[in-house]
């Protein structure tokens, strides 16, 4: 056996020698290896007689030409089961086809004896070693080839064409298949060899009549090989139809069953398999058609990236065959690519990437597509390649890189307006020496295409003086020969630079800098710019893009997109170098009162009890010490707008940035703050829904906040979706412009999250449904991505339930025309592999295929066939598959026995109400004031101690603000009962929206109440001056209580409030004169108390005009006017009788007299005259 192989070897060595040597040795090692065919069955042996022949040649074989075919003539004509047919049968054809190949045509003695071998070689069957004979023969005697072409096609067809047997005796005819073995080995035998020549007709008979019928077979193996064997058939037959320049139908009709297996096989490697085979510029007149081009358009959509990478380079080297169909659909692909581009996220960071690459590939399969576009492009390349260096992932920037290189070829002079960008950022990238090899050809490959392109030769050179350090490092230093393979051309396309203007180049670093500083002294000036002022270090690959370059990149215009105010304010406020800050930034925010913006009087407006309450509530939220009151105060706050309604609108400015202050960042990350957030969060939604579109001016802060906490715990994370969803259902159309900030937070969370529940997925889900209106423009990243949370298994099962639910609404709002191959598919999977899914997979199915059955027709069959393996059924999907055709109604029994799932609703999920709940209006019902409630509150009893009265006031202040006419003041009622001064604070406001309530009857028992509690010897001053100022706020209302304002004076001056006791003598003044200026809380006595003797003096001199009051001694002495005072004492008697105005005047004695003199005189300094009175008051 050894010596068998040592044979052929030693003749390929010198083959004139082997051949023409006197001792014979090639007679003597053919006949060698005859022998050990023969007697021994060597196969080693019979397969070095072949590779003899190819050694020696044909020429020199031809003495031994007849021995050799008689041994194969044996070996074929020998029994099927004998000993040599199975030991050498496969040996046999392969020496065959290298004897064929050395013999070659010019034996025609040898020719006739191979084409009578050819039927016994078929008796072997279709293997794989007759068919690489019969291509060798093929090939080297073309003589042969219609013959072997015909047999191939006869064998094959009577293996693969249908046959009927009648398995029982009155049963129907079936058709009957050999067994798979054969099947396959018939399909591979046609698809590897070479049919051309053959009339178009026959192959075509054959394909429709042995190979489409395999192209539907349950086993992915028999159909991979079906498709393959038909494509490589058609190809043939178009090219003999080819040549008289018509379309065949009959190949039309055959490609366009292909193209429906390349779209809707369940398999992805025949889809895939399929595309491979399409990729044939035979077909592309065939394929140019408006019906294949709309079936191959689906494959854009493909669940698999492979798919999809095929089906963009087939669909854009047919858009110059048919530019009127495609153009329009590649250009919406084009769109939705940079789209995805520009999302951000890091878990949309696989997204991007797939669209870089098919985006590379769309630019080199339709240059003609993509010129227009290729300003858009470079800017959203520029900017991802950007992000890609400040965060130093290089693996992430390669398909960025090959894009911009792709991009180049197409362009020249469009690149220069962004020529500067492209070369910092690639030269940034060729520093990064630890990189992958991919990553350093991608960078070299685009480098070197922006130059070839742009004729920017040199200067990279002069710009960036380490660029030539470091293509000559790579090329000295790097392992890899295609790197520097890629050096070698990036050099090339450089060109040539003076050797003494960069002969330190190769310097290291670190001699580098000196060796320059010693050249720029003596060198020119222009040498000395660009050595110098190199500006290397503003190109460091892990150094982070300036936040104002960053903002220039984000602002570039687009032309592809509409951009409007909104979005260009909310781009201004997400960039991170944005200079707009919130209000809610602020470490301090005061508050405006808004009762002072109120006209006066305060009380007498509408909007007085909610301005009121607002104020007190911002107060205790500014206040960091109250933070144990400030749940009930939020909760205040909210049902105080949810109160308003539609009125609400005017204190919106004063509550959404306080409620966002709440929400700002803190150091304080602990549970009960997390906790006081998510409340926040819920109540800041519930008001989004209250004030619907006035919502639009906070928009930008509230997403901006809502930004900060995108990346939180769940439970924070579920609230801050609720409350997106909201303001999209709140603003409706306006919030249009935010969708693509958002987006790509919400698929981020779709990606990344992992708990256990998956409650922040569940929520992005319900979002999803809520903006579902919205997201037409993003349906290409949305639907793909909640098929992967429905597929995936490691996701509960509740959710993924929900993940179909959403699928199912989103198809019946979205335009998904386009995304058959994206939903179909993945659906399919799931009801063939996931029993618990099978219900809302049907539903999400017939929701699809009922929207619109010509756009999802051709999913139907497979549909149909995983229903029948399914253990479900769907009796409505069934229905529409017999009205189209799909299955007959006699196959409608193979359903029985399968368990109906019950039909879809129409009415929506539970998120369908996510940014729900009705807008309340003010008025919308009457707040009812239970009379008797507050009766019993304000009943005084029998109170004799502080504490009785303290808890008399605490309990009617507490029914004041439960049965309160305000819903505003009601809302405070809760934290009034905890927080006291609140409800000393809003105690006046919540008795007023009582007090109008009241009957007339009730109001006068109440007003008892009162005076009972003031005349009280036991009350407290604390409780009294309540009282007082309750009085007081009432009369300020201009409804005031009728109490008697003696008794309110009296008790001001009681509680030492002389203030107030003064106004309230002053009332009383214009009542009765005489008895509101005389006694110790009199008029004089509080105006003097003041240090108001102005007023008094006027008063005494109105009081003596108007009502012919004589003025008193004693009120001169109080006032301290003393000389009137001693004039007043030194009047006769008779002069100061009081007239009828003064009826209350008694007259004072004369030793009353002498002792007011004597302290007038005292106070006058009169001291004589004051011991003359004394001596004579003391000898009387």
């Amino acid at each position: 056996k050894s010596v068998a192989a040592i044979v052929p070897l030693l003749a390929a060595c010198d083959p004139r020698s082997f051949v023409d040597s006197e001792q014979g040795r090639f007679n003597l090692s053919f006949q060698f290896l005859v022998g050990l065919v023969r007697e021994d069955l060597e196969a080693e042996a019979f397969l070095s007689i072949g590779k003899l022949a190819l050694a020696i040649g044909g020429a020199s074989f031809s003495r031994c030409l007849g021995q050799a075919m008689d041994l194969i003539f044996d070996v074929l004509s020998s029994p099927k089961n004998s000993n040599i047919r199975v030991e050498l049968l496969p040996v046999c054809l392969e020496a065959t086809g290298m004897i064929a190949k050395a013999v070659g045509h010019s034996n025609e003695a040898f020719v006739h004896k191979l084409f009578n071998l050819l039927d016994l070689m078929f008796l072997a069957g279709l293997g794989s070693e007759l068919i690489e004979c019969l291509n060798s023969i093929s090939a080297s005697i073309p003589i042969l080839t219609p013959a072997i072409q015909e047999r191939i096609l006869d064998s094959a067809a009577r293996v693969l064409s249908k046959s009927l047997r009648n398995s029982n005796l009155h049963g129907p005819m079936r058709p009957v298949y050999p067994p798979t073995r054969f099947i396959l080995q018939s399909l591979s035998a046609v698809r590897h060899f070479d049919f051309t020549g053959v009339d178009t007709q026959i192959l075509c008979y054959f394909v429709q009549d042995a190979v489409v019928q395999f192209m539907d077979d349950a086993n992915s193996e028999v159909r991979k090989e079906a498709t393959l064997a038909g494509c490589r058939l058609l190809a043939a037959a178009s090219v003999t139809d080819n040549t008289h320049g018509i379309l065949s139908l009959d190949v039309s009709s055959i490609l366009t069953k292909l193209c429906e297996i390349a779209v809707a096989d369940l398999d992805g490697e025949i889809r895939i398999t399929t595309l491979n085979g399409l990729d044939d510029v035979r077909f592309d007149g065939y394929l140019a058609q408006p019906d294949s081009l709309r079936n191959l358009f689906l494959c854009l959509y493909d669940e698999r990236l492979s798919v999809k990478i095929k089906a963009v380079s087939l669909t854009g080297r047919l858009s110059s065959r048919n530019p009127a169909n495609s153009l329009p659909t590649l250009r919406k692909f084009l769109t939705q690519l940079l789209t995805a581009l520009r999302c951000e996220g890091d878990g949309l960071r696989l997204v991007r990437s797939h669209a870089a690459k098919l985006l590379s590939l769309l630019i080199c399969a339709a240059p003609r597509l993509v010129k227009p576009y290729i300003r858009p492009m470079l800017t959203v390349l520029i900017k991802r390649l950007y992000h890609a260096r400040s965060t130093g992932d290089t693996e992430a920037a390669i398909p960025y890189l090959t894009a911009t290189a792709d991009l180049a070829g197409v362009c020249s002079t469009s690149l220069r307006p962004y020529l500067n960008d492209l070369l910092s950022l690639i030269v940034s990238c060729l520093k990064v020496q630890s990189a992958e090899s991919e990553f350093k050809k991608a960078s070299l490959r685009a480098l070197s295409r922006l130059i070839q392109n742009t004729g920017f030769v040199i200067e990279p050179y002069k710009q960036y003086t380490l660029l030539l350090p470091i293509l000559l490092s790579l090329i000295k230093n790097d392992v890899d020969a295609k790197v520097r393979l890629e050096v070698d051309i990036l050099m090339g396309t450089l060109g040539a630079v003076d050797p003494e203007n960069f002969k330190y180049a190769s310097l290291p670093s670190s001699q580098l800098k000196y060796a320059r500083e010693n050249f720029a002294m003596g060198a020119s000036t222009y040498q000395t710019a660009y050595l110098v002022n190199s500006g290397e270090e503003s190109y460091e690959w892990n150094k982070v893009v300036p936040a104002d370059k960053a903002n220039e990149e984000s602002k570039s215009t687009d032309f592809l997109d509409n951009t409007s105010k909104a979005k260009s304010k909310s781009k201004s406020t997400f960039d991170s170098g944005a200079s707009y800050k919130p209000q809610w930034t602020k470490d301090d925010m005061k508050t405006e009162s808004l009762v002072l913006k109120l006209d006066h009087p305060f009380t007498a407006n509408t909007e007085y009890f909610p301005s009121a309450a607002l104020d007190a509530l911002h107060r205790i939220l500014g206040d960091a010490r109250l933070k144990q009151y400030h749940f009930d105060a939020v909760g205040a706050v909210v049902s105080i707008v949810q109160s308003l309604g539609s009125k609400c609108v005017t204190f919106l400015a004063t509550v959404m940035p306080r409620m966002m202050w709440m929400l700002r960042p803190t150091d304080d990350a602990n549970s009960s703050d997390l906790t006081f957030k998510v409340f926040v969060f819920k109540k800041l939604g519930e008001v989004v829904s209250v004030s619907r579109q006035h919502m639009r001016h906070y928009v930008v802060d509230i997403l901006t906040l809502v930004r900060l906490y995108w990346t939180s715990s769940p439970q924070l994370l579920k609230n801050v979706l609720r409350l997106t969803a909201k303001l999209c259902v709140a603003l409706g159309d306006e919030f249009r412009p935010f969708i693509p900030e958002i987006l790509p937070w919400m698929l981020g969370v779709l990606h990344s999250d992992r708990s256990e529940e998956r409650e922040p997925t569940k929520c992005v889900l319900m979002a999803f449904e809520t903006f579902s209106s919205h997201l037409d423009d993003h349906v290409t990243l949305i639907i793909p991505s909640v098929l992967r949370v429905a597929s995936n298994i490691s996701v509960p099962l509740s959710v993924r339930q929900k993940a179909l639910v959403t699928l199912r609404y989103l198809i019946d709002i979205l335009s998904v025309g386009d995304l058959g191959s994206c939903i179909i598919l993945p659906l399919a999977n799931i009801l063939e592999e996931e029993t618990q899914l099978a219900e809302p997979t049907l539903h999400a199915l017939l929701s699809i295929f009922s929207r619109s059955w010509d756009d999802f027709a051709l999913f139907a069959p497979s549909i149909a066939k995983v229903m029948l393996r399914s253990s479900f059924r769907s009796s409505e999907l069934e229905e529409l598959f017999i009205r189209n055709g799909v299955i007959s109604s006699r196959s409608r029994g193979k359903f029985k026995g399968k368990k109906e799932v019950t039909p879809p609703t129409d009415q929506k999920d539970e998120a369908g109400g996510i940014g729900g709940g009705p807008s309340l209006t003010l008025g919308a019902r009457k707040i009812h004031v239970n009379q008797e409630y507050l009766k019993r509150a304000w009943t005084v009893g029998r109170r004799t101690t502080r504490e009785d009265w303290e808890d008399w006031l605490s309990n009617f202040g507490s029914a004041l603000f439960r049965e309160s006419g305000s819903p505003m003041l009601r809302s405070c009622a809760r934290l009034a009962e905890v927080y006291v001064p609140l409800a000393r604070e809003l105690f006046n406001a919540a008795f007023l929206s009582c007090w109008t309530e009241l009957s007339t009857p009730l109001q006068g028992d109440l007003v008892t109440a009162l005076e009972s509690a003031l005349e009280s010897p036991s009350i407290p001053l604390d409780v009294l001056q309540s009282l007082l100022s309750l009085a007081e706020y009432m009369e300020h209302d201009e409804k005031p209580l009728p109490i008697d304002i003696r008794k309110l004076a009296a008790t001001a001056w009681r509680c030492g409030a002389l203030a107030k006791a003064l106004h309230y003598k002053e009332a009383e003044y214009l009542q009765s004169p005489s008895s509101s200026l005389s006694g110790e809380d009199g008029l004089i006595s509080l105006y003097d108390s003041l240090n108001q003797r102005d007023s008094a003096f006027g008063t005494l001199a109105d009081a003596e005009k108007q009502y012919g009051i004589r003025r008193r001694e004693e009120w001169f002495e109080k006032l301290q006017n003393w000389d009137d005072a001693l004039a007043a004492y030194e009047t006769p008697h008779e002069t100061t009788i009081a007239d009828e105005g003064d009826d209350n005047y008694t007259p004072i004695s004369e030793w009353e007299r002498t002792l007011g003199r004597i302290r007038c005189l005292n106070e006058l300094g009169e001291w004589r005259k004051m011991e003359e009175i004394c001596k004579m008051a003391w000898s009387k």
